[in-house]
């Protein structure tokens, strides 16, 4: 009797088992399955459950995966994008949806790195780490080339290398992509004359529209790959309630402030911060996580209420371009990016500062509108080129722009030659160059080098003070004369003793420190690169500019590459201009700016300014650059020390 209910409760669940299987189970959400399912292997919530809350964007992405044909996702690094984007996806499909996956990757040599730093640290934290292969590729130890799991799926990689039959060795429904932008090229070796992405999205055509792909990158250029994809897709934006105007808004990198006007790096730290967008007010880190929290998707062409509910219909297109920026990455502090806001600004190489700034912390293209990224040429700087037509200015030689804040001079000093170029500065660091000339000394060889380049520099300042006001004028001390003999006649520190309080004299230091040997120096309110140094010449004591002349060489060429008009004919924000009306008046001038250039240097492998002619001119500019910044620093101290007076007077 007993073996009879036995066996018969034996058959029941038998029979029981074989229907919850043969039942088609329902699939979770991708942000429910990895709620309940994965651990993070690392960062700062190593060890613990995933949630969607720790990143406020996610939220958004993950509702909308799947949704669409094709995905094209990018945002900052170390903000989860490969978790969300590539690892979570994979995962997903292979044991949630049990769906085989290809991944895509610029060099197959790079499919080791992506599954044992972001693939199967996830699967071993979790359930899914029986289903792990314990031989062949992708066990333990194991590179991957096809990874076959325990459940039957399988997860092949595919690089951007080799021939075509490489990416057309075998289907699937679901392509994930990381690095996409790496793959936008045609093969080499290609006889269909695609690149590798179209060739890789033909891996799932033969599933019609039930094919999926998903597309990885960090923001490039505007011409990659990414950035035009998301461009033409859904372009989505993510939309936050401001909590003082109540307006829906998405903060980019401009409306971080207050870190440019810091002394120090921890002080732009201190007083960075993001104001709305429509009404100026600044916002909180508990006001950004907030907003961030309550955040609203925006497709192109959409608009939101003042409720908060979206109108209108998303483009048509099979394609979602979902991008976050720095404002959604709750992982950086705004204290952070305003560090990096500020030391990038003052770094050696400042425009490449920028572009990593751009790409991997705003998720903005490297390249805008108004600045190309091309080799500066002598059509550019003089303004025959395309696009830079608004390079002469049309006014008079020492006319000055009725926006002129500060008038600079910088006299670049040769045994027989005095180069000089005068510029007015104004607002947004825009400026003019008003005039600038070369003066021959008169025989050095008979009156002697010092005597020569003294009056030469005195017939400048002549020239130069009858024609403008000046704010202040630098000159070049490297070349003092017979700087060898036992007393030697330090000329320029001469002609600055005689010249007025407008004259100091400058050095570009290639072995630039900004902490020098010596404790005689005051260094730049600023921040910016370059310090007075204390000189004693005939007993008396000058205060010596010193500076970095790669850093200024750098924004002396950036400026001249942006674009002197904007579409309306106003001013770009720091852009230059030239007098006069003719472009090849300037001819000279340009060749002089043309001829040191920032290159590779082939033995060392080192980037480095090298110079390939005169070059004076350059110097010039250069030179007028640094002046505007000791203006600037001169202005910041006044203003410290007037606030200061006013705080003693109230006490």
């Amino acid at each position: 009797m007993i073996s009879t209910v036995q066996n018969s409760s034996r058959s029941i669940r038998i029979v029981r088992d074989f229907w919850t299987s043969a039942r088609p189970s329902r699939l979770r959400s991708i942000g429910d399955w990895a709620e309940d399912e994965l651990r993070l292997p690392s960062g700062p919530a190593e060890g613990r459950r995933y949630r969607i809350d720790r990143l406020p964007y996610a939220r958004l992405l993950l509702a909308e995966l799947g949704k669409w044909r094709r995905h094209v996702i990018t945002g900052p690094t170390q903000s989860g994008k490969s978790l969300h984007a590539f690892a979570f996806l994979i995962l997903y499909y292979i044991f949630e949806v049990k769906e085989d996956v290809i991944v895509g990757l610029p060099d197959l040599g790079m499919a080791a790195a992506k599954w044992k730093k972001d693939i199967r640290p996830l699967i071993e934290r979790s359930r899914y780490a029986a289903l792990l292969p314990v031989r062949g590729s992708g066990s333990h130890g194991g590179d991957p080339t096809l990874v076959l799991f325990r459940n039957g799926k399988t997860l092949q990689f595919m690089g951007g290398g080799g021939s075509d039959k490489q990416r057309a060795s075998s289907t699937a429904k679901i392509l994930v992509i990381t690095e996409t932008d790496g793959l936008d090229e045609v093969s080499a070796t290609s006889k269909e004359g695609q690149n590798k992405v179209d060739q890789l999205e033909g891996r799932i055509r033969s599933h019609g529209l039930e094919g999926r792909a998903f597309m990885e990158c960090t923001v490039s250029k505007k011409t990659g790959r990414t950035w035009k994809e998301f461009s033409a897709g859904t372009a989505s934006r993510i939309a936050c309630r401001c909590p003082h105007c109540k307006a829906w808004v998405s903060p980019e990198r401009e409306h971080l402030v207050g870190w440019d006007a810091a002394t120090s790096k921890i002080e732009a730290g201190e007083l960075a911060a993001f104001a709305c967008p429509d009404c100026a007010e600044l916002l909180t880190e508990d006001h950004r996580i907030e907003m961030n929290g309550d955040a609203v998707l925006v497709h192109r062409g959409q608009e939101i209420k003042p409720d908060g509910t979206v109108a209108g219909d998303p483009p048509k297109t099979d394609t979602l371009g979902f991008r976050w920026s720095a404002f959604h990455n709750l992982l950086s502090p705004v204290a952070l990016l305003g560090m990096e806001e500020w030391q990038a600004a003052r770094s050696d190489d400042p425009a490449a500062a920028d572009v990593v700034l751009k790409q991997q912390v705003w998720c903005l293209p490297s390249d805008t509108d108004d600045v190309e990224k091309v080799p500066l040429s002598i059509g550019i700087v003089r303004g025959s080129a395309t696009g830079y037509e608004g390079r002469c200015n049309r006014r008079e030689k020492w006319v000055l722009p009725e926006w002129s804040e500060y008038v600079t001079a910088h006299v670049d000093v040769g045994l027989r030659v005095l180069n000089w170029s005068v510029n007015a500065h104004g607002p947004h660091g825009i400026r003019d160059v008003i005039a600038y000339g070369a003066t021959a000394t008169e025989q050095p060889d008979m009156i002697g080098p010092e005597e020569a380049i003294l009056g030469g520099l005195h017939r400048v300042r002549e020239v130069i003070e009858q024609n403008c006001d000046l704010s202040l004028a630098l000159v070049d001390c490297g070349y003092q004369g017979n700087v060898k003999s036992k007393n030697p006649r330090l000329v320029v520190y001469e002609f600055i003793l005689s010249a007025g309080p407008h004259w100091r004299p400058a050095m570009g230091l290639s072995l630039w420190s900004r902490k020098p040997k010596t404790e005689e120096f005051e260094p730049s309110l600023t921040g910016a690169p370059w310090y007075f140094s204390k000189q004693k010449y005939l007993k008396q004591t000058l205060r010596v500019v010193d500076f970095s002349p790669s850093h200024f060489k750098h924004l002396s060429h950036g400026s001249f590459l942006i674009h002197p008009l904007a579409g309306d004919y106003s001013r770009n924000k720091g852009s230059v201009t030239l007098f006069g009306a003719d472009p090849k008046a300037h001819n000279e001038f340009a060749t002089q700016l043309n001829n040191e250039r920032f290159e590779v240097d082939h033995k060392t492998g080192k980037s480095e300014w090298k110079r390939h002619g005169h070059n004076h001119f350059f110097d010039t500019d250069v030179g007028n650059i640094v002046a505007r910044s000791v203006l600037e620093s001169v202005a910041m101290n006044k203003t410290q020390i007037k606030k200061r007076r006013e705080t003693q007077i109230k006490v």
